[in-house]
């Protein structure tokens, strides 16, 4: 098992209600696994006084290994008890994206393999960015000929990719491995309303832009009022 993390020790308590088990396509360190410590560093202040306590765990990629048949083995072989808490609830989740991933998918039947194994697949598609990105704009409002480019997340000639332009101007960086949390823990809800305008459905392999993170910050209890 990987070294715990600095925020696990900063929960101060042994007994959790529910545990959230979440393996990245992202490598330690990079955006996914820095959101995920930020969304704990939030829990542990809601819960400190609270009886209604969660833990996130996430396993980022080894070895740069990033294909979900990778990410799925990495899931199945963590043993939840080896985090040394008394939990009452767990859910395990894996995080992926579409963009360079889909034929993994379906080579290796990640999602029976899922909903066999009591895993929810959550697909970004085309990227973890999008979530990023719809802390900050209504996609769902951007005109077709926009959504279409962000769909295929076109790379501009010495622009780059254009999901992470829009962030870059939305909060200042696109750097995997510099996402600043401060920059987002202000506009979760607002990137909830902005997932369910583009796609509130239960689609696991998603055919339009979407980032159904929303799925994991509700298990935490994190949810946009209806």
């Amino acid at each position: 098992m990987r070294e715990q993390r600095n925020f696990k020790r900063e929960i101060r308590f042994k007994d959790v209600h529910k545990i959230i088990v979440i393996a990245l396509e992202g490598a330690e360190g990079k955006a996914e696994d820095r959101y995920f410590e930020g969304i704990q560093g939030l829990l542990n202040k809601r819960t400190t006084d609270q009886p209604f306590k969660v833990y996130i765990h996430s396993i980022p990629n080894k070895d740069d290994l990033s294909a979900p048949s990778h990410i799925f083995e990495n899931l199945n072989k963590f043993n939840k008890k080896d985090l040394d808490l008394n939990f009452k609830e767990d859910r395990s989740f894996l995080l992926v994206d579409y963009d360079r991933h889909l034929p993994n998918i379906i080579k290796h039947d990640i999602e029976k393999k899922c909903k066999n194994g009591d895993i929810k697949l959550i697909i970004c598609r085309p990227c973890f960015e999008l979530w990023l990105l719809l802390h900050f704009e209504d996609v769902s409002s951007l005109d077709e000929n926009t959504k279409k480019l962000l769909f295929t997340n076109s790379k501009a000639p010495a622009q780059g990719k254009l999901i992470n332009n829009r962030l870059t101007k939305a909060c200042g960086s696109a750097n995997k491995s510099n996402l600043n949390f401060d920059n987002y823990n202000d506009h979760i809800l607002q990137a909830i309303e902005n997932t369910l305008k583009l796609d509130n459905s239960d689609n696991v392999i998603p055919d339009c832009l979407s980032a159904r993170v929303d799925k994991i910050l509700n298990e935490v209890g994190i949810q946009h009022a209806k």
